[in-house]
């Protein structure tokens, strides 16, 4: 949807191109939440392209994207409301699919039946998510960076953190549908690419997960530790302006 090209190096013209996306897709996202269309096939393939741009815009802009700083966490913060019930409602539709297909040896999806349409929609989805995961993984490890150098502050460096773990856990969903019908679709390697980057199981996702958390735990010890000892030398500084206070009185008797 965007090229590096078309978007770079920014003008008027093109900044003004990236705030009309964004408010076009702040627009769709509302509707769909105003409505309640989560598990409607025809909504979510718009919301699916609109996420392709996004991310795409955010890989093309990168630092540069604060410059649109308001329209893309009010993008944000819908598709956190959003996003979560789409992904439950795709993943119900999936599963209940699974008693009519219960025998892989014998069965397969027609490539051509709106059950087909259902299991690569949930599919395409997992494949934007892990790409946009693999990006929020790499912020987390800069924003620690920024953090330690006071350019960041903990709140902020939370919301990404949770914004990764909550998209995992939404992964974590899909993949439990995914490794379901694969058989039933091995002849399709684009439904197949999901297993094979996060394995049958969830260990990597798991683990994706834990390393997450970690970076959380440290970002939080690390600011317990920055203000005890900037208490520490608040309070040192109390005691010798009061030890210089009462030195003076005692010249001064």
């Amino acid at each position: 949807m965007f090229e590096k090209d078309e978007i770079l190096p920014l003008d008027e013209a093109r900044s003004q191109k990236i705030k009309e996306f964004l408010s076009l897709s702040l627009g769709l996202i509302t509707e769909s939440i105003e409505k309640k269309e989560y598990d409607s096939i025809a909504r979510s393939v718009s919301v699916l392209n609109m996420q392709l741009g996004l991310t795409e815009l955010e890989e093309i802009l990168e630092d540069r994207i604060v410059d649109f700083y308001t329209e893309h966490r009010l993008l944000q913060d819908a598709m956190a409301i959003y996003e979560p019930a789409m992904i439950h409602a795709l993943v119900d539709r999936v599963s209940k699919l699974r008693e009519k297909y219960y025998d892989p040896d014998t069965q397969a999806v027609d490539p051509s039946s709106p059950d087909f349409d259902l299991i690569n929609l949930l599919n395409m989805q997992s494949l934007i998510m892990m790409r946009r995961s693999r990006r929020l993984y790499e912020k987390i490890a800069g924003s620690y960076n920024r953090l330690i150098a006071v350019d960041l502050t903990l709140d902020d460096f939370e919301t990404i953190v949770h914004r990764y773990r909550d998209g995992l856990m939404l992964l974590k969903s899909i993949n439990l549908e995914m490794v379901y019908f694969v058989p039933y679709c091995k002849h399709f390697e684009n439904i197949t690419i999901f297993v094979k980057e996060f394995g049958t199981g969830l260990t990597n996702i798991n683990e994706k997960y834990k390393s997450a958390y970690r970076f959380l735990v440290q970002a939080r010890n690390y600011q317990r530790k920055i203000r005890r000892v900037s208490l520490d030398s608040l309070i040192d500084g109390m005691r010798k302006k009061c030890e210089s206070m009462g030195n003076k009185r005692q010249g001064l008797a």
